[in-house]
């Protein structure tokens, strides 16, 4: 091996060992107390509760049996469960697999979230007279979740 191909092997091997350091330290680094890792899995957590509760509101605007009772019931949960969402994106927290841009301040997040608590909130108090009603207001809060998930997922 050359003299200059081994410098430049070792200028790649150092500069991939440094990149992976500076990854190293920046997943292990803590914001509020919890890692990359944390928030990223309360994140997950977080978004799989609101899975889960809404879930069966999806099936009954699908065609599923509607009852007004039971669906009053499953959107307060789905209420509950949305309305834990903002704390797991504090300014403050890693991205995760949320795109950065999502952390400016000029980004339309905050107002995507808002708008998607609001029919989380009106969901619960007011809830759905028909499933023709829960169609809709379930296609509006799908919506939302598009148009978050396009704009700011990595």
């Amino acid at each position: 091996m050359t003299k200059t191909k081994a410098i430049s092997l070792v200028s790649v091997l150092a500069v991939l060992i440094l990149a992976g350091s500076w990854s190293y330290l920046n997943l292990v680094r803590e914001t509020q107390g919890k890692s990359y890792w944390e928030w990223h899995n309360l994140r997950e957590q977080g978004f799989e509760q609101l899975r889960r509760e809404l879930r069966p509101l999806i099936d009954v605007a699908k065609g599923a049996h509607f009852n007004a009772e039971q669906v009053a019931a499953q959107a307060k949960k789905v209420d509950a469960a949305a309305k834990a969402i903002p704390t797991l994106f504090e300014a403050v927290a890693p991205a995760g697999a949320a795109g950065p841009e999502i952390w400016a301040s000029s980004s339309e997040f905050g107002q995507i979230l808002n708008a998607f608590l609001s029919k989380t909130s009106s969901l619960s108090t007011n809830p759905p007279a028909t499933a023709e009603d829960l169609r809709a207001a379930i296609d509006a809060i799908q919506l939302d979740c598009a148009e978050c998930h396009r704009n700011y997922r990595d």
